[in-house]
């Protein structure tokens, strides 16, 4: 049973005997915390925050205060270096309630104590760009025009890729960057600024919503000032609707950035001897970019950022393994240490999910259309083996070869990763968000495989195998053997 079905019941029952049920919840959950939270798997762990913030949300917040004032200094202490089981929970529990609710004041003034500590963790505060540099002078003037452009002129997105990727601004951001050679702003900055500048631009009123929401939470217990002339957003936006609209409307423009930012570096690599990357590992790099960029904007909420990731995997502007990428790093680079402590799985399999689906249409446009034979998917090749495949078994090989390697790739950048994490006989936190992640992410795309083949119309049209559509499938995916290497990669 899903966590919503006994949320509500617990509720109810709450409600029936409000003088024996709430007080034996809170006894129970104060017993879990103590003394088991620890030994939580990090998705048992998640599940928990998920049902105690839908509970908090549907009983107006009714949880004594002395339970916060004592799990504050577990979130206080919990850093990057020190994370803690009870603080991740707490966190966690803070991350969905500002989800269920429209207002996180309340969260503030309702739920939590007066003057607590994890008041500053209902919006956490996203890291800023220090505009100290030439650099970053600039890109903020570029930003602010395009801004402007794009939510209060509404410019074709043609004549904004003319003026993104024109000589003009190219010359000046160039020359800004010659001269801040000695300055801390990261390589990827100085390489994807298009892309940057775009991203930003588009997802401008997602950061204006956390800068608001994150002043007003402060502002309802006098941590800070709030100037009566400060734009307030009208309650009447919505700002997810409206940022995916404008998204779709600027597509062309977000890959006009990445395009020239790739044409851009590649000619850099090659001016300075340096050995070249392939279109792909650059493509998976602007995919990394972008990501991160919509990260740091909309971390604060993770509905805002699974929509963002929806776009971006479903209109092809990043790929699957470009997700993937993103959270796991590639050969050299570090790991995603914040989305992998935070559900990492959950943006890898909604990547998954959208990809596969888009290799089932793209695939169903082929054969409608009349234009050759469900094989011209697989690269227009046909060897001996494929010529003896149905169409539904070609259509299965279809998802099962885009999987895969995907499947493949997280398993051995997890693999990797826990080589390297590895000091003592102890798991670590980051070790067991992995591991664990690992076969969540494994099990629930073999489980979504199976899914949407076993409901594809095509081959339950095409399939005259004995057995029936869902045993053929599931024989098929056996076959694959998804799981095979996630063994190794969590003994």
């Amino acid at each position: 049973m899903g966590f919503v079905y006994l949320s509500r019941v617990l509720i109810e029952l709450a409600k029936f005997q409000p003088s024996c049920i709430p007080q034996s919840l809170a006894l129970g959950v104060s017993d879990l915390f103590d003394d088991f939270l620890p030994s939580f798997s990090p998705l048992a762990r998640d599940n928990l925050s998920h049902w105690f913030a839908f509970h908090l949300t549907n009983t107006d917040y009714q949880w004594p205060h002395a339970y916060w004032n004592v799990w504050a200094p577990h979130v206080v202490n919990g850093t990057n270096d020190k994370r803690n089981s009870r603080g991740e929970f707490v966190k966690k529990t803070l991350e969905v309630m500002v989800s269920y609710v429209s207002d996180p004041k309340a969260i503030a003034s309702d739920c939590l104590p007066v003057q607590s500590k994890l008041i500053e963790y209902i919006i956490p505060e996203s890291g800023s760009q220090n505009s100290e540099t030439g650099f970053l002078s600039a890109i903020q003037s570029i930003e602010t025009e395009v801004q402007d452009r794009i939510w209060k002129k509404s410019d074709e997105a043609n004549d904004l890729a003319d003026s993104i990727v024109g000589d003009e601004i190219s010359e000046t951001v160039m020359g800004c960057i010659n001269e801040d050679v000695n300055s801390s702003t990261s390589d990827s900055e100085k390489i994807w600024w298009r892309t940057g500048v775009v991203i930003r631009s588009l997802l401008h009123p997602v950061s204006e919503k956390r800068k608001n929401l994150r002043r007003q939470v402060l502002h309802s217990l006098h941590l800070m000032s709030m100037d009566t002339d400060e734009d307030v957003e009208d309650p009447k936006a919505d700002i997810i609707t409206d940022t995916m609209e404008c998204l779709t409307r600027y597509k062309a423009l977000l890959l006009a950035a990445l395009a020239k930012d790739i044409k851009v570096y590649e000619e850099n690599l090659n001016l300075q001897g340096e050995s070249s990357k392939s279109e792909s590992e650059l493509m998976l790099l602007g995919d990394s970019y972008v990501l991160g960029q919509c990260q740091k904007i909309a971390s604060y909420s993770s509905v805002t950022l699974s929509m963002c990731l929806e776009f971006l995997v479903t209109s092809k502007v990043v790929s699957a393994k470009g997700v993937l990428q993103w959270i796991l790093g590639s050969d050299g680079d570090g790991f995603n240490r914040e989305l992998v402590s935070n559900g990492w799985w959950n943006f890898a399999t909604l990547a998954m999910r959208f990809a596969i689906d888009d290799v089932l249409n793209s695939n169903t446009m082929l054969v409608e259309s009349d234009m050759g034979a469900i094989g011209m998917t697989i690269d227009g090749r046909k060897d001996e083996e494929e010529n003896h495949l149905t169409s539904s078994q070609m259509r299965m090989k279809t998802i099962t070869d885009f999987v895969s390697p995907l499947l493949q790739f997280a398993s051995d950048r997890i693999g990797f990763i826990l080589h390297e994490l590895k000091e003592d006989s102890k798991l670590s936190h980051y070790e067991a968000d992995l591991k664990e992640g690992l076969k969540f992410f494994v099990r629930s795309v073999t489980i979504y495989v199976k899914k949407v083949l076993q409901n594809d119309e095509i081959i339950k049209g095409t399939n005259t195998d004995v057995g029936g559509v869902s045993l053929n499938v599931e024989a098929w995916v056996a076959k694959c053997a998804f799981d095979r290497n996630v063994g190794m990669v969590i003994s």
